[in-house]
């Protein structure tokens, strides 16, 4: 689990994150990912890219989408 901030700059650490948590809660029904890290202008902008591309993968992998 990320814990602070300098985690989140590690873009290894961040597709684990979103692993954990879509393989935890991905087949829930009507689960949808939130970014609580900030949205546009947040201070990470490179985060944001990163969780869409493991939420697509995900996608892809589980429901061939």
């Amino acid at each position: 689990m990320i814990r602070n901030i300098e985690e989140w700059r590690q873009e290894d650490e961040i597709r684990r994150e979103m692993r954990r948590v879509l393989d935890s809660y991905g087949r829930l029904k009507n689960f949808i990912p939130s970014y609580t890290y900030g949205g546009p202008g947040a201070i990470l902008p490179h985060v944001l890219p990163v969780i869409h591309e493991e939420i697509e993968r995900y996608n892809r992998e589980h429901f061939g989408v």
